[in-house]
């Protein structure tokens, strides 16, 4: 009877633990299929939505230049901005035109004669106020240029918000404005010109000119834009809290970022000018158009993250999408899932486990029997 009690305690534990096995292979099997699935539908779930985001930033985009290409070209007809001596209405009309927009902080004309008449908005920078050694007063800057026998002449004119001038002050210049790009593109076209992205030397941000030639004359009108909005956009539009949206160019340069208003000044649109080195990874993105639209991995900071980058579609420039959002991010509500199951079988298992002892006298009664005739 000893023998015959060995075997069935050996004989029932044996069962119970290839069931056990079984399940857990099972389970396990199960669970790395979800996740190599889920996994995928994350990347291309991802990859749509970025897809998206991108899309909604050209269209940001497009929405701006076109606003941008009216006021240009309302400006262009106004035959007051031709003549370089009406300073007076140039200065209304600049003023009411900045004041109603707040992405232009700078308007000006432009003349052969190498003249140069500009508008500044002091309440759009404080950057500006200080560069341009303005008081608190002070709401608007006129800065003209004038040939003269010695050379080119500068002058600074300080306006408060009555147009009632504060004080001024001159200097010798070599501002020639024919030789600026947005003048001689905009003369030699007659179009409308839209540079690209640059660093505003008063801003220390990116911007853009557009310009245009007002017909029949010598004389070209621009404004300076700021991309304030596609920063706001982009800091809407974030995939995650901790993802991180960038317009920027293929030399680095960011024109707009969704972490723009998280460390930047009042005044400043971005935080920093140029992509950080881990992320330059973007550029070499954007400079292999195979490569666009996708999900790529990459290690930033030691921690697995995913990129994107897709061209923006915009005139005057190519500007690209790129988008930067840790691995954990994308897969997290994938692994939430993934975590329940495993939960969610470990207890049905646990539960199971005394089943499985009686589970098991089909097996273990029969053997029982024949060792009992065996005995």
């Amino acid at each position: 009877m000893q023998g015959t009690s060995r075997i069935h305690t050996t004989i029932r534990m044996t069962v119970v633990t290839v069931f056990v096995f079984a399940t857990l292979l099972t389970a396990g099997i199960a669970i790395g299929l979800q996740y190599y699935f889920s996994q995928s539908m994350a990347r291309n779930a991802a990859a749509d939505l970025y897809t998206a985001t991108a899309q909604g930033v050209a269209s940001e985009l497009h929405g701006i230049a076109q606003v941008n290409t009216n006021v240009i070209n309302l400006l262009a007809e106004n035959p007051e901005l031709a003549h370089t001596d009406r300073e007076a209405a140039q200065l209304k009309i600049f003023t009411q035109v900045l004041e109603r927009n707040p992405l232009f902080y700078g308007m000006y004309v432009g003349g052969r004669d190498r003249s140069f008449f500009e508008v500044i908005h002091l309440d759009t920078s404080e950057t500006a106020r200080s560069k341009l050694r303005a008081a608190a007063a002070d709401k608007w800057v006129i800065l003209s240029v004038q040939p003269t026998e010695t050379g080119l002449l500068r002058r600074y004119q300080y306006l408060d918000k009555a147009l009632r001038q504060r004080t001024s002050r001159e200097e010798i210049t070599d501002f020639d404005v024919t030789g600026r790009p947005w003048f001689s593109s905009a003369y030699a076209s007659g179009e409308v010109e839209f540079s690209p992205p640059y660093l505003f030397s008063l801003l220390d941000i990116p911007g853009r000119t557009v310009s245009k030639r007002i017909a029949g004359s010598d004389t070209v009108v621009g404004m300076d834009m700021t991309l304030a909005s596609i920063s706001q956009f982009l800091a809407n539009n974030k995939i995650a809290s901790d993802s991180s949206l960038y317009l920027f160019n293929e030399e680095g340069l960011i024109i707009a970022s969704s972490e723009a208003h998280k460390d930047a000044q009042p005044d400043q649109q971005v935080s920093r000018v140029s992509l950080a080195p881990d992320e330059w990874r973007l550029v070499e993105l954007a400079r292999q158009p195979a490569e666009h639209g996708k999900l790529h991995s990459i290690s930033l900071k030691g921690e697995p993250h995913v990129m994107y980058v897709k061209p923006s579609g915009s005139a005057g420039g190519n500007m690209f999408v790129g988008i930067v959002t840790p691995l954990d991010t994308l897969l997290a509500p994938f692994l939430g899932k993934i975590k329940l199951s495993v939960v969610i079988t470990a207890g049905l298992l646990f539960l199971l486990l005394p089943l499985s002892w009686l589970f098991a006298n089909p097996i273990v009664n029969p053997v029982r029997q024949l060792a009992d005739e065996n005995d």
